[in-house]
């Protein structure tokens, strides 16, 4: 997500997290965005 690609901009760090942690439990699993969010802050 924070990677630019040729059909889309990267999305900011902050913005990043916000989605991962919006849509997890539906799009993404809970325990990896729980330790992601643990590593980066």
């Amino acid at each position: 997500m924070t990677t630019h690609r040729p059909y889309r901009p990267a999305l900011a760090t902050a913005t990043a997290l916000a989605e991962l942690s919006g849509k997890k439990g539906v799009l993404y699993d809970e325990e990896i965005v729980k330790t992601l969010v643990g590593m980066i802050g």
